[in-house]
């Protein structure tokens, strides 16, 4: 069996830990069976790769009527040896997920697409992470997403490698925290609007034929989101205006320096 994408997600286990677990199994074979969807090992991989290696027999389970996503999860993020971009990264890649011959519907049992706060709730990280995990899965490239994985890159970093921090410069112009403040607004404007675009897609395929209480609650997720996106809208107004007031000082103040350097040049030469 190959392995399924939602557990693949998942950083793999370090090679002093799968030889213990390969020298377990053969002494006293394979203690908790792994679990299978869509043909595929959701949970267990290293032990039925150990198995295999070994020779030992592997006891399979199914998934059953059991949200896939949340499954996973579970019974991934305690791991102690990943770390908070790893699993930020990982829980962003599960839930982007849905299945290859259902691509506009959510997997069977599963639940509706979740939000920023809800994927960092589940991570245990803070919104901002997710935020950029995102922007890894989305935009970086391939190595910068498996440095991540590995673990040799934090989501911070790697979310750099595709919008790189404005810093101070040696210009005559000052620099802005506020430019920085409204390009992760922005960002997180675009990815709110990303997921509200997603979520009504998915919501009217997947509840077209739904109960009456499935469609209201449809409804009411996508009223949240509309209601996110003004809020958003709203501040990136008011953090635009504050940046252009701030320029407009700055050019002004620059008007002045160069007048009164002439004229200090014009008093010298007197």
């Amino acid at each position: 069996m190959k392995q399924h994408p939602l557990s693949a997600a998942f950083p793999a286990m370090p090679v002093d830990q799968f030889e213990a677990l390969k020298d377990s199994i053969s002494n006293i074979g394979v203690q908790d069976p792994i679990t299978v969807y869509e043909g595929m090992v959701l949970d267990g991989w290293h032990r039925y790769t150990a198995a295999n290696e070994v020779g030992a027999e592997c006891p399979t389970v199914d998934l059953g009527d059991v949200d896939p996503q949340d499954f996973v999860i579970a019974k991934n993020k305690a791991r102690r040896h990943i770390s908070q971009s790893q699993i930020a990264a990982a829980v962003v890649a599960v839930y982007q997920w849905h299945p290859a011959h259902r691509a506009n519907k959510v997997a069977p049992g599963a639940t509706l697409s979740k939000t920023n706060a809800e994927l960092a709730d589940l991570a245990g990280t803070s919104v901002r992470t997710i935020r950029q995990a995102k922007t890894v899965e989305a935009k970086a490239a391939p190595e910068v997403k498996a440095a991540v994985k590995a673990g040799t890159m934090s989501v911070k970093k790697a979310a750099e490698t595709v919008n790189p921090p404005k810093a101070a410069n040696d210009s005559h112009e000052a620099y802005d925290p506020r430019e920085d403040q409204l390009k992760e607004a922005t960002h997180a404007f675009s990815v709110l609007a990303e997921e509200n675009d997603e979520l009504r897609a998915r919501l009217a395929v997947g509840v077209m034929d739904g109960t009456e209480e499935e469609k209201r609650a449809a409804a009411e997720i996508i009223a949240d989101l509309r209601a996110q996106v003004k809020t958003l809208e709203a501040e990136l107004k008011a953090m635009r205006v504050s940046r252009d007031g701030f320029q407009a000082e700055n050019r002004e103040l620059m008007k002045q320096l160069g007048m009164n350097a002439k004229e200090l040049k014009r008093l010298r030469a007197a």
